[in-house]
């Protein structure tokens, strides 16, 4: 067994020597971390008590020093408030009261209360039909307002196009002039 030890086959040995250079790997990374990151960030690393051993737990700290804190009462206001601003498209709306959502904390709970936010914001008569959905899912109350912002959007656009056409009661024949005559052919003088 010694003759195994001494060649480095005891695992043991193998495990120590292999955490060893893991931490001296880690503290290397956070002192390069800490010469990239300047003088004040230094400073700042040194009140938190870990000095430059593991570069996980000092990425953690500087994150939770530097994340706001958020007062969630106020954010799920702010949340509350969100409302389809006239001529904001729905794709728009959605995805600020998906961000906004993420703040609140409701969990499990997200995509039914994202839901409701969409049917009591959205500026549309389509709120009606929704209200209508008996147990709405969040899928299709955004696939429903996707296809009525896109029906609306062709509407729109045909009825441009019927508002460009000239009907042809429109035109007038009292300004209608008729072609100029061709010149006279050379041999007709004769």
């Amino acid at each position: 067994m010694v003759y195994l030890g001494a060649r480095g086959n005891d695992p043991d040995l193998a495990e120590d020597a292999t955490s060893d250079q893991e931490r001296r790997v880690s503290k290397t990374k956070a002192r390069i971390f800490l010469n990239a990151a300047g003088e004040d960030a230094n400073d700042l690393a040194a009140t938190f008590g870990l000095g430059d051993n593991d570069l996980d737990k000092l990425i953690e700290a500087f994150d939770n020093y530097a994340a706001p804190k958020w007062n969630e009462t106020y954010v799920t206001y702010v949340f509350n408030q969100c409302c389809q601003k006239k001529g904001e498209t729905f794709h728009h709306f959605r995805t600020e009261a998906k961000t906004l959502i993420k703040s609140c904390g409701y969990g499990e709970q997200e995509n039914s209360i994202l839901g409701d936010r969409i049917v009591t914001g959205i500026r549309d008569h389509l709120r009606e039909a929704l209200l209508r959905i008996d147990n709405l899912k969040l899928k299709h109350a955004i696939r429903d307002c996707r296809a009525a912002e896109r029906s609306k959007m062709y509407n729109k656009k045909l009825t441009e196009k019927e508002d460009k056409q000239i009907p042809l009661h429109a035109v007038h024949i009292s300004n209608w002039r008729s072609p100029p005559l061709p010149p006279p052919f050379p041999w007709s003088k004769f």
